[in-house]
């Protein structure tokens, strides 16, 4: 039997507005990253030359995102019954993968310029680096306002990305300042490796709670040794077994589980122990999508197996 709390039913037509928040970034992305393409070109700048590339990463990811928070909002269907909630996390996954890429073009590139340093034109690096600065603070605050970070993962990975875009800018700035005024031009390449290192913690973490939902693993939040007690000590229960929680999204988690009732007089009283059932889970575990089957011979399950 399943049960589900009103307001899971309840469904929005309009234009998600975290599609439109990633709109709008993915499109302030992509102008500046023009502007720092072609100054990092006549700067020599590696520093804004991997700015750019993470921004060419960043837009295709925004627009990859965006894409995947519309489709998500699309109802559940006889081919696709849980929705397309899953296509969010496909979509920061594909751009996790995208900033791995990055970062070993990144790296290989810092390497070479490390040893062989080039002339900078410090102070078109420092402009420009400076105006990098200022949008990525712009882009944050249009995601920031209003978002609910702690369901939405693409919203999470956008924000990742103008963090690691607002830090490579501050370090771009340094890097110009010391390449003008002290005429280190290595400090170029050196910049471009800090950004790269930086790039590739936000990425792996992104890929690994990404990965985590698409193994269908317990979301971290649950510990299921805490379910099985909460729900076996609710009268008429004798054990619980077959228990499995995931998640199709961050937020969105599915429970199912067997619950093996003492004796026949529990049986009769299935339809109250399952409301007590699922409001230990409601209340406790934040858990509304429970599928949960009665069973009736205890003698067969003592105790809980097939975790």
């Amino acid at each position: 039997m399943e049960h589900h709390p009103p307001e899971i039913h309840v469904e929005s037509h309009a234009p998600p507005k975290s599609a439109r928040k990633l709109a709008i970034v993915a499109t302030l992305t992509g102008l500046f990253m023009l502007v720092e393409l072609i100054g990092g070109y006549y700067a020599n700048s590696l520093a804004l030359l991997s700015d750019a590339g993470h921004m060419f990463v960043d837009l295709s990811g925004l627009v990859l995102a965006a894409t995947a928070a519309a489709l998500a909002q699309r109802p559940a269907d006889r081919k696709r019954t849980f929705g397309y909630r899953r296509a969010e996390v496909l979509g920061a996954f594909f751009n996790g993968t995208l900033l791995c890429g990055l970062v070993l073009f990144v790296l290989w590139e810092s390497m070479n310029r490390l040893f062989t340093p080039e002339p900078v034109d410090g102070w078109l690096m420092l402009w420009i680096a400076a105006g990098g600065l200022l949008f990525n603070i712009i882009a944050g605050i249009v995601l920031l306002r209003g978002a609910d970070r702690e369901r939405d993962i693409n919203l999470r990975g956008a924000l990742v990305n103008v963090i690691g875009d607002a830090l490579g800018s501050v370090g771009a700035l340094a890097g110009a300042l010391l390449v003008i005024f002290l005429g280190w031009n290595w400090a170029d390449p050196a910049i471009g490796l800090l950004i790269a290192i930086l790039i590739a913690f936000n990425a792996v973490r992104l890929l690994r709670e990404t990965l985590a939902i698409l193994l269908q693993s317990v979301p971290p939040r649950i510990d299921l040794n805490d379910v099985l007690k909460a729900v076996s000590g609710v009268d008429g229960v004798a054990s619980v077994h077959d228990i499995h929680v995931w998640a199709m999204a961050p937020g969105d988690e599915t429970l199912t589980l067997h619950v093996v009732l003492k004796d026949k007089n529990a049986m009769l009283r299935w339809d109250a122990i399952l409301i007590d059932i699922n409001r230990v889970l409601n209340e406790r575990f934040k858990l509304y999508h429970n599928i949960i089957q009665p069973e009736l011979d205890a003698g067969k399950h003592p105790e809980i197996k097939h975790l």
